[in-house]
C-alpha cells in the first residue's frame, strides 16, 4: 500500500493532485483513521482508465466527462510517451 506521498512519486504528480483525485473520488483509497493509503492494483486500474488509446500529437483525446486531474494525467502520459518515442 501507498501512501498519498509515495503515490504521487509513483504517477509523477503532485501531492496535492493525489488530494483532489482522492477527494473527487477518482482514486480509490483506504481510509484507516486519519491515514490513507492507495493499494497499488487501485493505483494500477487508475492509470490504466486514463490510458489514451491513440495519441493525437497535438492533442490527447480523453473521455469527455473525465475530471480536470485524469485529462491532465493523460496530457502527461502522452508528453511521456513521445518523449520515449
Amino acid at each position: 500500500m501507498f501512501n498519498i506521498k509515495q503515490a504521487a512519486t509513483r504517477l509523477g504528480v503532485s501531492v496535492s493532485s493525489v488530494r483532489r483525485l482522492i477527494a473527487s473520488s477518482a482514486l480509490p483509497h483506504v481510509r484507516v483513521g486519519k491515514l490513507v493509503r492507495i493499494t497499488e492494483p487501485d493505483l494500477e486500474a487508475f492509470v490504466a482508465s486514463c490510458r489514451v488509446a491513440d495519441v493525437v500529437e497535438s492533442s490527447p483525446r480523453v473521455a469527455p466527462d473525465a475530471t480536470r486531474a485524469q485529462r491532465a494525467l493523460a496530457a502527461y502520459v502522452a508528453r511521456q510517451q513521445r518523449r520515449a518515442n
